[in-house]
């Protein structure tokens, strides 16, 4: 999991990065590749559509209580 890209962590850090090194200025702008990644596209949801509705079909989901022993 750490070695995975997260945009949301990455900007977090080079916030906290921009601070310890310019306390009293202005935090930047989020970088413009880093807003890309965090943009979902649009036009992917579209493609597969069918196919999610497929899966939702054949995987459904129960919901399923815990007895109350093990929420103790």
């Amino acid at each position: 999991m750490e070695n995975t890209f997260n945009p949301q962590r990455q900007h977090f850090f080079q916030s906290i990065f921009h601070r310890a090194l310019h306390p009293d200025g202005d935090l930047p702008e989020l970088d413009p590749c880093i807003k890309n990644y965090l943009k979902p596209e649009i036009r992917k949801f579209e493609e597969t559509a069918d196919l999610c509705a497929e899966i939702k079909k054949e995987f459904k989901l129960v919901k399923k209580e815990l007895p109350k022993e093990k929420l103790a």
